[in-house]
């Protein structure tokens, strides 16, 4: 007899590369993982009264959405297209001491020359100073004393993932593995997973930042495509592994 059964777990997933399917992110963080097939019906119609004769099905597919609210880069990089590098440049405000014209940049911030605009503490934003920066030191132009506000252009090389959306910048197609538990009317945890062959991030993305409310909750979608053998999805039940 078949197994009854119903869901209340998301899935876990493991994306890999479409082309090569090396595996490139575990996403076992989601708070919900929605599949949905989709086709295309059209219908001849003949006699009295318009009805429906025959039924003609098409444009088989379907998306994948994946709600969650804990986020990563390897998960940017995979919906964007974008690359994952390692240096990243950002703008840095300092409250810094001048000392006789001369002020010193604290050794772990590496400011690019010529980016610096330096304003007496007093007119921050108003009318900038001559400076000129070499290594950590800023040169002013006189044997100027007290607080400055230094703007400037840093290099940041110490744990940064940066990604780069660009309009040349598209993700790539990848296959998907998802796995969780069927709860059975017997009780019983049953395995169920599935198998997307060939899926396209959509571009579309929506995030935000508030400092009130719920943790804000980032969707994803995936749109289910044909492999070069017709496949699309897999849903696969393990009846006898069931505990």
């Amino acid at each position: 007899m078949s197994v009854t059964f119903a869901n209340r777990e998301v899935c876990d997933l493991t994306i890999c590369d479409f082309a090569t399917q090396r595996p490139v992110h575990v996403l076992d963080y989601a708070n919900a993982t929605t599949q949905e097939i989709t086709g295309e019906q059209v219908f001849a119609y003949g006699g009295q009264g318009h009805p429906k004769r025959v039924t003609f099905y098409g444009e088989k597919g379907g998306t994948l959405a994946v709600e969650t609210q804990l986020l990563t880069s390897e998960l940017f990089s995979i919906c964007t297209g974008a690359e994952i590098e390692n240096t990243a440049k950002f703008i840095k405000r300092l409250v810094l001491e001048a000392t006789a014209g001369s002020i010193t940049v604290p050794p772990e911030v590496n400011l690019i020359p010529g980016s610096i605009n330096v304003y007496a503490e007093a007119d921050d934003l108003g009318t900038p100073v001559e400076a000129t920066l070499d290594d950590h030191t800023i040169t002013l132009t006189g044997e100027e004393t007290g607080n400055y506000i230094v703007y400037g252009i840093e290099e940041l090389t110490s744990g940064v993932k940066k990604m780069s959306i660009k309009s040349t910048t598209f993700p790539k197609a990848v296959t998907i593995y998802g796995e969780t538990l069927m709860k059975g009317e017997d009780g019983i945890n049953y395995p169920y997973k599935l198998v997307v062959y060939k899926a396209s991030p959509q571009q579309t993305l929506s995030f935000g930042f508030s400092n009130n409310g719920d943790p804000a909750t980032m969707t994803i979608n995936f749109d289910l495509l044909s492999d070069q053998n017709d496949n699309i999805m897999d849903m696969i039940l393990i009846e006898d592994e069931g505990a």
